[in-house]
């Protein structure tokens, strides 16, 4: 193909370049967020489980989801098994406290203070992918 007018040369190269520009930037994202979302930990949690500082694993799963979000990092993934989670807890009330009680602490079954991720439904052997209905995860507040 021949093209006579300079014009349009400049036009076609230039989109040409930003196509490849595009793509390279969007293949390089892509590679970014696979990459971070990989070393995401997972933290398995289980009635039957043991508060350990080793626990978390699918072998040896904690037992309560406080003692899991404690040993979690920000960005890690907490995986429960099906059940009822009690263990009501006392903690101080943080500065950012909406409406603090006067007693200067609140109780929860979990303290959040990191992000972390909490999913629940799974067997007790952890297994992909997980079902809420079958494996009904409880937080209860008592």
């Amino acid at each position: 193909m021949k093209i006579s007018n300079p014009g349009v040369s400049v036009t076609i190269a230039s989109f040409l370049g930003f196509a490849c520009a595009f793509s390279w930037l969007l293949f390089s994202r892509t590679v970014l967020l696979t990459h971070a979302q990989s070393g995401t930990r997972i933290l398995r949690v289980a009635t039957t489980g043991s508060d350990t500082p080793s626990c978390g694993s699918q072998a040896t799963p904690c037992r309560t989801l406080q003692y899991a979000v404690n040993l979690a990092q920000a960005g890690d993934e907490i995986r429960l098994a099906g059940g009822t989670y009690t263990g009501v807890q006392s903690h101080f009330v943080p500065p950012d406290y909406p409406y603090p009680p006067s007693s200067g602490s609140i109780l929860q079954v979990v303290y959040i203070s990191k992000t972390v991720t909490i999913r629940g439904g799974y067997t007790g052997t952890f297994s992909e992918p997980p079902d809420p209905q079958g494996n009904p995860t409880t937080l209860d507040a008592q």
